[in-house]
């Protein structure tokens, strides 16, 4: 599970009109969602300034937390110029979790979403509240599957809101 959100983005939207504000999400989701999609991502959700993205699933892909780190890093890559000069907009930070989760259409009669649930998903999304505009935070299970492929900082146990027990969390510093 990937959770990428705008670090600052209700300071940049409180001085400016709604459809300014809505173009700028709009070039940002022009960005992030190809990087997802490159690497076999299925983003689910766009909940205000916020993209979910699920990796491995509907199809299985055995190098999942790889390519969650490699649409990350192409984020934050290809997002940096949006947040520099004149525009000064905000910066994504980002989440990232791996483990079990439900994936598929859950919802009512009426209406049906794609999306993911269980304990992983929301760990996802509470590391992502713990990184800092431009970093991305991982969990534990990630952080094996990664390996040693990037340069980690352990951030030891964090409280994360809703769970009794704080989890493991670590820093990615290949930025």
């Amino acid at each position: 599970m990937l959770f990428a959100d705008l670090g600052g983005y209700s300071t940049y939207a409180e001085h400016r009109s709604p459809v300014e504000v809505v173009r700028m999400l709009n070039d940002y989701f022009a960005i992030a969602l190809p990087a997802i999609l490159e690497e076999g991502g299925a983003p689910t959700q766009l909940p205000g300034d916020a993209v979910m993205a699920v990796f491995g699933a509907p199809r299985p892909q055995p190098d999942h937390a790889d390519r969650a780190f490699r649409a990350a890093r192409a984020i934050l890559d290809r997002t940096a110029p949006l947040a520099k000069g004149s525009l000064r907009g905000p910066r994504f930070h980002i989440g990232i979790n791996s483990g079990p989760a439900l994936v598929g259409n859950i919802g009512s009669e009426e209406y049906r979403n794609f999306t993911a649930i269980g304990d992983t998903v929301n760990v996802a999304s509470r590391l992502q509240g713990v990184a800092q505009p431009g970093e991305v935070v991982i969990g534990s299970a990630t952080a094996k599957l990664v390996g040693e492929s990037v340069g980690l900082t352990p951030l030891g146990s964090v409280p994360v809101k809703g769970r009794a027990e704080p989890v493991e969390a670590f820093l990615i510093r290949d930025f």
